[in-house]
């Protein structure tokens, strides 16, 4: 029942970003962070208890087949885990994702993307136990323009740290040097990706 409401919220939320206005030439290949309205963070509130959500736009070019999403764990800077949680072809040359913290766990997340007519969703975890730590959640902001296959982004990262340490460096998800400072790191991004997976037409 309640992944049935989180996928619910991600579509809705999904479509209501459809009529958002982005920054870029919708002819360039890129990617960036949109805004939720009052309207809509009120319903991320009323299904995800009082959780956050993050949504991107992208559009890439014709050699862009799909999307690769992958979970990363840190541990004072050093990667513990890269987990491959799913991939989707490209169907259109742009799309929209959502990011969904679940509020049930602290070590899981949901993602949703739309492509043309088609879509996926995913359930991203890893059950690490992080102890009685502080998190702090910091979705990427800053659009990246110039897209090509092979390149990823970083969508969202949730950093975990003792109370009396609770910062974020402006540069966390691009300057990996920065995870040193946490005692865990989750990060969550895409491989925008030249692969054409077996259920895409030729």
């Amino acid at each position: 029942m309640k992944k049935t409401i989180l996928v619910l919220a991600l579509s809705v939320l999904l479509l209501a970003a459809c009529s958002a206005e982005t920054t870029q030439n919708s002819k360039e290949a890129y990617i960036e962070k949109l805004p939720l309205t009052a309207a809509e963070q009120e319903l991320v509130n009323l299904l995800n208890n009082g959780g956050n959500a993050s949504i991107y736009h992208y559009a890439v070019n014709e050699d862009v087949k799909s999307l690769k999403i992958y979970l990363d764990v840190y541990q004072d800077g050093t990667l513990l885990d890269r987990k491959l949680s799913g991939a989707v072809g490209l169907n259109a040359a742009e799309g929209k994702m959502a990011v969904l913290p679940d509020q049930s766990s602290n070590t899981a997340f949901h993602l949703s993307i739309v492509t043309g007519s088609g879509g996926a969703y995913f359930n991203l975890q890893n059950a690490l136990d992080v102890g009685a730590l502080s998190q702090i959640d910091v979705p990427s902001n800053g659009p990246q323009a110039g897209i090509k296959a092979t390149d990823t982004y970083a969508l969202f990262a949730r950093l975990f740290c003792k109370p009396e340490s609770m910062f974020v460096y402006a540069d966390t998800l691009s300057n990996p040097d920065r995870l040193k400072a946490y005692s865990y790191a989750y990060i969550i991004s895409c491989e925008f990706s030249s692969d054409r997976l077996d259920s895409q037409s030729p």
